[in-house]
């Protein structure tokens, strides 16, 4: 990670959202050529980040009458405003928190 890596994407995302940029991401050549540039995995990374906040908030949606007996419920999710310099705020979802053990305690 470097800060001038995530600004470039930052800059390259808000060009894309304001119909600057055509939103050219192509998943095979990012792994297959342009793996060694740095604002290039950071804008994958962006973009894994992304769908995967997207895919757990609407699997809530999805499963909102089974919150709170069999998942936790789920309260609200947004953005994180970052404390220290940074281009790119992270995505948050705020759950319940239940009492247990974790998988990584568990045995097979």
């Amino acid at each position: 990670w470097s800060l001038e890596a995530e600004t470039m994407v930052a800059r390259y995302r808000q060009e894309i959202a304001e119909n600057q940029r055509v939103d050219d991401h192509d998943e095979h050549a990012f792994f297959y050529h342009l793996v060694n540039e740095a604002h290039l995995l950071e804008d994958h990374s962006y973009r894994d980040m992304k769908r995967c906040y997207e895919d757990e908030v609407g699997s809530y949606e999805v499963l909102r009458d089974l919150q709170g007996s069999l998942i936790p419920k789920f309260y609200s999710s947004g953005r994180l405003i970052p404390t220290d310099k940074r281009a790119i705020a992270s995505y948050a979802v705020l759950m319940e928190c239940i009492d247990g053990i974790p998988f990584s305690e568990v045995l097979p």
